[in-house]
């Protein structure tokens, strides 16, 4: 295959990929109790003059094995292994916190929700 060829090929997978994470999320997760789609492709929500980024949290089970799936999915994630969270976690899980300011934010909370042991995601507001 010509080289010009391939890298035709290259370009058009790239363009593709990233076009696809940056559309909305059609039918999100029951599991998110936020809005995903009004999470802009920079990760911010808002009004044009007034955009911030949102945190997350949800629950794991207590186990190492869940942590390095998470972090494939999200490096955002701060884990809190003794904390409920908004969410509630129970003392049979970890509290897992994420920031939407990153690429694909919307994709990556969409697969985060995927995963069976993860029951719900709602927005974390500090305080």
């Amino acid at each position: 295959m010509p080289i010009s060829r391939l890298c035709l090929l290259f370009f058009a997978f790239a363009f593709s990929h990233s076009s696809c994470a940056n559309q909305k999320i059609i039918n999100p997760s029951p599991k998110i109790s936020f809005d995903i789609n009004a999470i802009d492709n920079d990760g911010l929500v808002g009004p044009p003059d007034g955009k911030v980024s949102l945190n997350y949290e949800f629950c794991i089970p207590a186990d190492n094995k869940y942590i390095n799936e998470i972090r494939q999915i999200d490096p955002s994630v701060k884990f809190h292994k003794k904390s409920k969270g908004r969410v509630g976690c129970s003392k049979m899980e970890w509290l897992c916190i994420g920031n939407t300011e990153q690429e694909y934010p919307r994709l990556k909370i969409h697969r985060l929700s995927e995963l069976p042991y993860i029951k719900r995601i709602q927005r974390t507001y500090f305080e």
